[in-house]
């Protein structure tokens, strides 16, 4: 019988050293409302004006009918804490520490997928860097629920244990799991694991 990919969800409080070993196993995992009510709603106050002057996507890949900003840390201070997050910087330490002398912020993005938008072609988020993989993690992506991330509104798609996969193997529709998880919550990847924007509906 084969197993079904699955995308484990830890408590808010969930200790760096566990999320870290798991992603080290599956490659992702979602912290539940690791932000609270109060600091969310401030994080839309701050970051929404933005969102709403923001042009649409002139790519497929951008989105054409989907907002982005980005250079959120001179725009919100809540995105600056959040930056610094203690779990967040724990994970990093036990996922990319080992491999490396020092790691660095990479890029900060608020994106917004209006009803009606394409799938995101689907791509390794370490495809920047000349390895083969499967091979010791590039980078780590922090995903933040700025709302509900839902099956009906577009959560991301990530292909759990992909991150041990051959260079050439790219997943089937099956190994595909939506992110789906509250406002508030953190999606973790590393950077081979397979994962793509979803439709949004």
């Amino acid at each position: 019988m084969t197993e079904v990919p699955a995308i484990t969800v830890f408590d808010r409080d969930a200790p760096a050293e566990v999320v870290a070993a798991e992603l080290d196993l599956n490659g992702c995992a979602i912290v539940e409302h690791h932000v609270d009510h109060t600091r969310m709603k401030r994080l839309h106050s701050e970051l929404q004006p933005y969102l709403d002057a923001a042009p649409y996507g002139r790519t497929e890949f951008a989105g054409r009918t989907s907002r982005r900003r980005n250079g959120l840390l001179t725009k919100s201070e809540v995105c600056r804490d959040l930056a610094i997050d203690p779990l967040v910087l724990g994970v990093c330490d036990g996922v990319l520490g080992p491999n490396c002398v020092n790691y660095r912020l990479h890029v900060t993005m608020l994106v917004e997928l209006m009803p009606g938008e394409v799938r995101q072609e689907i791509h390794l988020e370490g495809e920047s860097y000349p390895v083969r993989h499967p091979a010791p993690p590039m980078t780590l992506a922090a995903f933040w629920a700025y709302t509900d991330f839902t099956e009906e509104n577009g959560a991301t798609l990530v292909a759990p244990g992909s991150h041990r996969w051959p260079q050439e193997r790219q997943p089937e529709a099956h190994e595909l799991v939506q992110a789906v998880m509250p406002r508030g919550s953190l999606l973790l990847y590393t950077s081979s694991v397979w994962p793509v924007s979803y439709t949004h509906l």
